[in-house]
């Protein structure tokens, strides 16, 4: 109820009026007036209404927006990563077996089709760890 005080204090109304009023909480839930309004807000009771309401889907759009820029700078990142591990691998593998850079790149998403593995994480672990996956990184003879 305490939602319901600081919105009709906002709204400017005294707290015993008989307007409804409506505080934005977290995602889907929503602190609501306990009785049902007998009379809808006009004037400027009206306007003070549509302005918190407007007020809240500002904010609630800025949230959504400001998370979504969170979640793209995390798939950037690991893309980076991800192609650094790729790119070193490629590297790797074209020295080891005396290979172009590109056909160490077939070679390499060939054996993580195969494995059933991801390309990233084989990539990783042929930079990382070489001897986990001998027959990709051991030269051929």
């Amino acid at each position: 109820m305490a939602g319901v005080r600081e919105a009709r204090h906002l709204l400017g109304l005294p707290v015993g009026s008989r307007a409804a009023a409506a505080a934005p909480g977290h995602r889907d839930r929503c602190a609501d007036a306990a009785q049902r309004p007998r009379a809808a807000p006009r004037g400027r009771g009206r306007t003070r209404v549509q302005a918190v309401a407007d007020i809240a889907t500002i904010g609630i759009l800025q949230e959504r927006s400001i998370r979504a820029s969170g979640v793209l700078t995390e798939q950037l990142q690991y893309a980076l990563v991800s192609r650094i591990s790729i790119e070193q691998a490629k590297g790797i593998l074209s020295r080891i077996h005396g290979i172009s850079v590109d056909d160490a790149f077939t070679l390499l998403r060939s054996y993580a089709r195969g494995a059933g593995l991801g390309l990233s994480a084989v990539a990783t672990e042929v930079v990382n760890e070489p001897d986990r996956h001998p027959t990709l990184t051991r030269p051929r003879r």
